[in-house]
């Protein structure tokens, strides 16, 4: 009886080491496909030639790596009746598959640039910066070089990224009207990490 016992016993603590060596594995597997950062161009109006589209969709891509943002360049001659914040949104909403990202939008209906950003990236394209963003990308636009007003947004974009969030910085809730500071976000998550850590430590030790 003995012998039977000490032969189960081993087969449990294989499982559970089995177990525990797959669980980094999976997360990693996680954390490479999940947002880890796109770049597209859509020249749906025509603005730009192959070899720009080419050179934008790199800088794109490369803006998307840096930042772990989907990053869109979209160019259009009929925003569908809506205003040019709201096709940039309609546009995050039906072509970008991460959680954070910018829609850097050259609204030929509207005659409008627009800088949308969603998720994370709210934090890094503070008012200020989008503005000094659009200041860039207008002086091309003005001069009907749409290349170098995309080329401004996608790397006014990284440089946010690179720049950091700014202390002070903070969302609105409309549905709420509640103000959220990021140094208070970061503090809730922090805790809800502890509290998921402390959970798998618990469990552990039950096992």
């Amino acid at each position: 009886g003995v012998s039977v016992m000490r032969k189960k016993n081993t087969c449990s603590i294989l499982i559970l080491v089995i177990l525990l060596c797959c669980i980094p594995v999976c997360l990693a597997s996680a954390a490479d496909t999940d947002d880890g950062g796109r770049g597209q161009v859509a020249d749906q109006a025509g603005l730009l030639t192959g070899a720009e589209v080419k050179n934008l969709q790199e800088l794109a891509e490369d803006a998307g790596q840096s930042t772990h943002w989907d990053i869109m360049l979209v160019s259009t001659q009929d925003a569908g009746g809506m205003g040019a914040v709201s096709y940039a949104e309609a546009w995050a909403d039906a072509h970008t598959v991460g959680d954070n990202g910018v829609i850097c939008l050259i609204d030929m209906e509207n005659r409008e640039l627009v800088v949308s950003a969603f998720g994370e990236a709210i934090y890094y394209l503070t008012d200020q910066r989008k503005e000094d963003i659009l200041d860039a990308a207008y002086e091309g636009a003005s001069e009907g070089n749409y290349y170098k007003a995309f080329q401004s947004m996608a790397e006014g974009v990284r440089d946010a990224y690179w720049s950091g969030i700014p202390d002070d910085q903070y969302t609105y809730d409309e549905e709420t009207g509640e103000i959220i500071e990021y140094a208070s976000r970061e503090k809730r998550l922090v805790w809800w990490e502890i509290l998921l850590a402390a959970g798998f430590a618990a469990a552990a030790g039950g096992i």
